[in-house]
């Protein structure tokens, strides 16, 4: 089993300031991390990732990763959108954890 990072999107509510029709609840999406254990077995293919656009940079900004580097993971499944995970993980890195 492979221990990874997997990025995902979670969506944040906070309070804005007070205005003349009173406090309202705001909603913001960002990039999280959590644990994910993977099977090998499951992987089929692996490929570079990188977050390029402005919108997508901003909801990184509050992820606390070293080095910044991402990879995506196609797995086996019945769903090509389910299928598909990005993990902080580099492209090298789990290149070798194959070999």
């Amino acid at each position: 089993m492979l221990e990874l990072k997997e990025v995902y999107q979670d969506t944040i509510r906070y309070q804005s300031e007070a205005t003349m029709s009173g406090p309202s609840m705001r909603v913001n999406k960002v990039y999280a991390l959590r644990d994910c254990l993977i099977n090998p077995d499951y992987i089929v293919a692996v490929y570079p990732h990188s977050f390029s656009g402005s919108l997508e940079l901003d909801m990184l900004k509050g992820l606390d990763v070293d080095d910044g580097s991402y990879c995506r993971i196609i797995l086996d499944g019945n769903s090509f959108r389910t299928s598909e995970i990005i993990v902080n993980s580099s492209y090298e890195e789990m290149v070798r954890a194959f070999q």
